[in-house]
């Protein structure tokens, strides 16, 4: 491999795995949506926070071979 794409490798896995690797990641950080007084608006997000909770808490990510099984 070249520099450049050993360089890019590493700026890859230096980047982009920490942030795949938990939706806790700081990156991931959103703005504050308690201000906004719209019910319909809050009842989304919440739900949208409480399935994104359970999608993280399930048994299917722990298996070494997720990835194979999805695609």
């Amino acid at each position: 491999m070249l520099t450049a794409e050993l360089d890019a490798l590493k700026l890859a896995e230096n980047q982009l795995i920490p942030l795949c690797q938990s939706w806790n990641y700081e990156d991931w950080d959103e703005f504050d949506y308690d201000r906004i007084k719209n019910l319909n608006f809050r009842e989304i997000e919440l739900a949208r926070h409480k399935a994104g909770r359970e999608a993280t808490s399930r048994e299917c990510l722990k298996c070494p071979d997720f990835l194979k099984h999805v695609s």
